[in-house]
């Protein structure tokens, strides 16, 4: 997409994991209303996204949590 190449972010809320994987370079996976994970199209699966969103996959939550942390983090510097 050539917003990405110009610095512009585009935010894309789906289920529809065909879509999400033609369309995007990173994910994030929410469980309940929290950060579950931050992926990377290219390094991931659906069914590791769907861990994530069942809350299955618990062992990078720690990570994610810290992931979170960056963003708000760099929202409060912008």
């Amino acid at each position: 997409m050539t917003d990405a190449h110009e610095g512009r972010g585009i935010i894309m809320i789906s289920s529809d994991l065909p879509e999400i994987f033609a369309s995007t370079d990173r994910l994030l996976v929410l469980h309940e209303g929290k950060l579950a994970a931050t992926l990377t199209a290219a390094e991931t699966t659906p069914k590791e996204i769907l861990n994530y969103a069942a809350g299955l996959a618990t062992s990078s939550k720690g990570a994610a949590r810290m992931a979170d942390q960056k963003l708000t983090r760099m929202k409060e510097q912008a």
